[in-house]
């Protein structure tokens, strides 16, 4: 029972860590075209792309995580950003005010995280 017990919560701090990945940069090619359509192109070797998670900061609605696809579809409006591991662990790209933009995304930086008092930026697209 208690390496049960041990086992389990040793499962839940590892999810829990995965989850909240500080933020790391990763040179990924990343582009948009104008209809919305976005490939992640290329990882550096040695790295994984983990998950996608994509934004409607318009309709409010939570993040949706899509898995570890390379390409997908956004909405005008709609931002993102993914989720990558190393032999280090595992990161959220690190987008800042000062990041380069991809092709036809542009940088989001409205959201001001309370804890840090600084921007937590994604990708979006923009509103045509």
């Amino acid at each position: 029972m208690k390496k049960s017990f041990f086992g389990l919560f040793f499962l839940l701090v590892m999810v829990g860590a995965a989850n909240a990945a500080p933020a790391k940069f990763v040179n990924a090619t990343v582009s948009c075209d104008g209809d919305g359509n976005v490939t992640i192109a290329t990882m550096p070797s040695g790295t994984t792309l983990i998950a996608v998670e994509i934004y409607d900061d318009i309709r409010g609605t939570k993040p949706r995580r899509i898995g570890a696809t390379s390409s997908f579809k956004l909405e005008p409006g709609q931002g993102f950003n993914f989720i990558w591991k190393d032999l280090e662990g595992s990161w959220y790209q690190m987008i800042t005010p000062q990041s380069k933009v991809p092709a036809g995304l542009a940088i989001d930086a409205s959201w001001i995280d309370p804890k840090t008092g600084q921007p937590a930026c994604k990708y979006l697209f923009p509103l045509k």
